[in-house]
């Protein structure tokens, strides 16, 4: 049983609209505050505690205890410390002991990965069986994983959880599954209801689906219709219009993964959101009723959590619309603290950094601290990894005591340049913190040879005015080569270089020199962020030549050079 740590994929904070109102002057001014959301989870999460059962389990029942890991670790907890008093089982324990009974079709399998991941675990190696093959071997080589949507829906978000591409059909079978009012049944003949349509809506915007496809804004349309008078959602409008917990908190996350705002007028019937209704279920000792006067209620209770948090199953895989600002990221270098600060904001504050991984499966570990490290800060502040491509890699792991740092280990067989993005969701909420990287090769400091050779005079071009380039950095070396023609008569002359990006880290690998024609180096100088100067004077007529260098292996030096 191989526990990991990218798990990014379970869960992502989308807290645009889950933020201290007092902070957010565009949000009704009665909207919850996300340290109260917070605190009703933490309870919530304590009374979950009280039900565990010897053998680890919650409920008497492998799917119940499912929900209560998707809970805790949406909680930011470490399921495995959640240990029964009497014989120090976990409910990953009693997981591994009831694999084999419950992990018997698609849905179940989909599911039980799902759970998993969000614990930290490899569905590819649990207790020896590989989950996602398991799961694999159900489709039917058509795109489809059974016969009922409740088993499609949870194998794509298994597969999804798994890091796994989706084989082709397999969005396309969900999605022809909608029924006439907009709405998804579990299985044929069941009936449309708000808990099925709101995990499909999740797993087709994770699969990449777009926001605005037909048959996604069907699906919100339906569930408009289930929404209550108290601003909750009951489970299908035809059983009545009582809003339940369950229900409720399905179409939240359902509804935070499309970029809808609970908190909007749109969603709210006289001034009620879905959060102010979930939190009225909610009981003095921290449990969910299902509905009023109904009593504490085990799934309720979990399925609250999540919801409450801001946080939905699976996020989008993939980098959308960040802006010019991570088109020029920072360097990380091995080892380098850099340190700033991050003012929130609704919308997404971000802050990129990018690190050159070698390729050779090292892991690197990146390590985000922050202050205030206080559970509203926690909550809306963190960071993400992205590959190339813009496929998550990960995303950073709360430390386990709550301090006050967040860390994500990684390793990868390919090269590649990784975009680290540092978010903050809460609206002028300041953030301090500092990001490093560990485990990365050492940046070779650019040495430049005492002499060139007639092939680097050969190649280099007359400096006549100011002119810009490109040059791309290698472990090696990479060069770009200009010439001055210098009269000899003892003249002062400074030759300037601007270069972009210019930080800690880059300036250990990137310059400019002058070589005179006898050899001689003349190193340039920083005489502020981004700029280099090379000041000579000499009775040595002949050509001098420039050289712009960057030891930094895949980096896109910018540079300007003038004198």
């Amino acid at each position: 049983m191989r526990r990991i740590r990218l798990i990014c994929f379970l869960f992502v904070l989308v807290l645009a609209l889950s933020v201290p109102a007092s902070a957010a002057s565009s949000a009704p001014a009665h909207s919850v505050s996300m340290a109260a959301r917070i605190e009703a989870a933490n309870r919530a999460l304590a009374w979950l505690r009280t039900l565990q059962e010897r053998d680890g389990a919650f409920g008497s029942s492998v799917g119940m205890t499912l929900e209560v890991v998707l809970a805790v670790a949406a909680g930011g907890q470490d399921v495995s410390t959640w240990r029964a008093l009497e014989s120090g089982l976990s409910p990953i324990d009693y997981l591994a002991t009831n694999l084999e009974r419950y992990a018997v079709d698609a849905a179940s399998t989909g599911k039980l990965i799902v759970a998993l991941v969000a614990a930290g675990y490899d569905p590819k190696d649990f207790v020896g069986r590989d989950l996602v093959a398991r799961l694999q071997n159900y489709h039917d080589g058509r795109g489809a994983y059974g016969t009922t949507t409740l088993s499609q829906v949870w194998a794509v978000l298994g597969l999804l959880a798994a890091g796994q591409t989706l084989p082709r059909g397999a969005t396309s079978v969900l999605i022809s599954a909608q029924q006439a009012d907009g709405g998804w049944e579990g299985a044929p003949g069941w009936g449309t209801d708000s808990n099925t349509t709101a995990l499909v809506l999740q797993a087709l915007v994770a699969a990449g689906v777009k926001t605005d496809h037909q048959a996604i804004s069907r699906g919100l349309s339906y569930l408009a219709a289930q929404q209550s008078p108290t601003g909750g959602f009951t489970y299908s409008a035809q059983w009545g219009m009582t809003a339940d917990a369950n229900s409720t908190a399905y179409v939240l996350q359902a509804l935070i993964a499309l970029g809808q705002n609970p908190d909007s007028p749109k969603w709210r019937k006289d001034g009620s959101s879905a959060i102010d209704d979930l939190l009225r279920l909610q009981l003095p000792n921290g449990a969910f009723e299902w509905q009023p006067t109904q009593g504490a209620n085990l799934l309720a209770t979990a399925q609250a959590i999540p919801a409450l948090l801001g946080k939905v199953i699976l996020p989008v895989p993939r980098m959308l619309d960040l802006g010019a600002d991570a088109d020029h990221p920072k360097i990380l270098g091995n080892n380098l603290s850099l340190e700033s600060k991050l003012l929130g904001d609704s919308a997404g504050a971000y802050a990129f950094y990018a690190l050159d991984y070698p390729g050779d499966a090292r892991t690197v570990t990146i390590k985000l601290s922050y202050t205030p490290a206080d559970p509203v800060t926690r909550a809306g502040f963190g960071f993400c990894v992205y590959a190339p491509g813009g496929q998550l890699i990960g995303r950073g792991v709360p430390a386990a005591d709550g301090a006050g740092y967040l860390e994500l280990h990684a390793s990868s067989a390919r090269r590649a340049r990784w975009l680290v993005q540092v978010y903050n969701y809460l609206p002028q909420h300041p953030v301090t913190y500092s990001v490093v990287a560990t485990g990365l090769p050492e940046v070779v400091k650019g040495a430049p040879s005492a002499r060139l050779t007639n092939v680097d005079a050969a190649s280099a071009i007359a400096l006549e005015g100011p002119t810009s380039g490109t040059l791309i950095g290698a472990r090696a070396g990479a060069y770009a080569f200009y010439k001055l023609s210098y009269p000899g008569d003892g003249s002062l002359v400074t030759v300037r270089a601007t270069l972009s990006p210019d930080d800690p880290v880059t300036a250990r690998g990137i310059g400019l020199v002058i070589y005179s024609p006898s050899g001689e180096a003349i190193i340039g100088q920083s005489t502020s962020p981004g700029v280099r100067e090379a000041t000579f004077s000499s009775r040595v007529a002949g050509d001098y030549l420039i050289q712009i260098y960057n030891y930094i292996e895949g980096l896109a030096l910018r540079f300007t050079l003038s004198r």
